[in-house]
């Protein structure tokens, strides 16, 4: 028996509950906003907004941006974020390896501390929100 896919060509099944960044397709729009997406982080933009309609990239573009971003960028990446502020702080500390025990308030001071011990480093974080709408 034949596989869907594979009567169509393909070798694998090209949807899956998570995108798969190896079946990106570089339309100008996604190449636009990528680039500028690295771009706006070179410069040391705090706060950026990719949106879009559903199924239009943004966590492709997301999960491909995270893949490209050079050394220098320790990346966070919250692909849920329907949570209470505790829960996208404990989120985020998972995220950057920082234990996310104990009350709000201990868990911001690590992530403080950890983001600091990043730019004595040289490094800078990055938070990666998808589907912050949610928030």
């Amino acid at each position: 028996m034949i596989t869907w896919w594979a009567h169509f060509g393909l070798r694998e099944p090209p949807f899956g509950l998570t995108p798969d960044t190896s079946f990106f397709f570089p339309t100008q729009p996604h190449q636009d906003a990528h680039e500028t997406l690295l771009y706006a982080l070179d410069a040391g933009e705090g706060f950026m907004v990719v949106e879009g309609e559903v199924g239009t990239g943004k966590t492709l573009l997301l999960r491909r941006l995270l893949n490209a971003l050079p050394e220098r960028w320790q990346a966070a990446f919250v692909p849920n974020p329907g949570l209470d502020p505790r829960g996208l702080y404990a989120a985020i500390a998972n995220e950057f390896g920082v234990s996310a025990e104990g009350a709000s308030e201990d868990l911001l001071h690590r992530l403080e501390r950890h983001f600091i011990a990043l730019a004595q480093q040289d490094r800078q974080p990055v938070v990666l929100i998808d589907e912050a709408q949610a928030l």
